[in-house]
């Protein structure tokens, strides 16, 4: 077995290098046909400017060279002015657009889920309250039940007629609830007048 393994690994390995090979000669056939551009003009324009350059082994010399140097670096602005021209092209306003519509589709998608989750919590608590009186009160959920699935929309129509009387009946309360305190509080104004004329 370790016979056969090996011969594969060197047949492998010498496919791998027959294939190096033939990239490598691709790879110099291409660089052969890539000619590098002449920089002899340049050269020549180059070494007319250094050979025009007076050279001065002289102290004197050599301060008027360094003096000649300081004025023209000086004469070089500190900073180069740049122009900056901005032009949106016909492609990329539709990349913006593009972009735009991508931002507006996942506001709106966020908005959904979010949205959806407050929907989920509270029907999440719903069901929680609907299992605790079906564990309390079996027979009032079953009757529940029952009754929901005859019909659900007269049950709907039933539960907010009931949800009305009940409003009504908690306003009623509160009202003569404040009516008895006014009605108190009259009476004990009247108590403490009679002490007062007593």
């Amino acid at each position: 077995m370790e016979i056969v393994e090996l011969s594969d690994r060197l047949n492998d390995a010498e496919a791998l290098i027959a294939l190096q090979a033939r990239q490598l000669k691709e790879l110099e056939a291409t660089q052969a046909k890539a000619t590098l551009p002449d920089y002899s003009p340049q050269f020549e324009e180059l070494r007319q400017l250094l050979s025009k350059q007076p050279v001065s082994n002289t102290p004197a010399g050599l301060a008027g060279q360094l003096e000649a140097i300081r004025a023209t670096v000086s004469a070089i602005p500190r900073v180069l002015p740049v122009e900056h021209h901005h032009h949106v092209e016909d492609s990329a306003r539709w990349f913006a657009l593009g972009g735009l519509l991508l931002v507006l589709i996942t506001a709106v998608s966020a908005g959904g889920c979010l949205s959806l989750y407050r929907e989920n919590t509270k029907f999440s608590e719903h069901d929680v309250k609907y299992r605790l009186i079906r564990l309390y009160h079996p027979q009032v959920s079953l009757w529940a039940d029952t009754v929901y699935h005859r019909g659900p929309e007269e049950v709907a129509l039933h539960v907010g007629r009931l949800e009305e009387k009940q409003l009504l009946l908690r306003r009623a309360e509160e009202l003569a609830r404040q009516k008895q305190e006014e009605a108190a509080e009259a009476a004990r104004k009247v108590e403490r007048l009679k002490e007062k004329v007593k």
